[in-house]
């Protein structure tokens, strides 16, 4: 997803498909995805999963793309 995008998914005609959901392990299933920051004083976390949405009947969805918030500074690099 890009900032600015939404999806209109019908929950009967899409599913999630996919070998692994949301997990905080590595590939091999024994390493964490906790590091620690080199260049910063801290640590981080990822994520990972292999998914995808299938889409049964994808003329029943839409990818509705260009929202702009209506208090948005484009002049300032606000794109939010």
């Amino acid at each position: 997803m890009k900032q600015g995008e939404m999806w209109l998914l019908e929950p009967e005609t899409s599913m999630r498909i996919g070998a692994s959901d949301i997990t905080f392990r590595g590939a091999n299933g024994n390493e964490g995805f906790f590091l620690e920051l080199t260049n910063n004083a801290g640590s981080e976390i990822r994520a990972m999963a292999q998914q995808a949405a299938l889409l049964t009947v994808p003329y029943h969805n839409a990818l509705v793309t260009g929202i702009k918030s209506p208090n948005a500074d484009i002049s300032a690099g606000d794109t939010t």
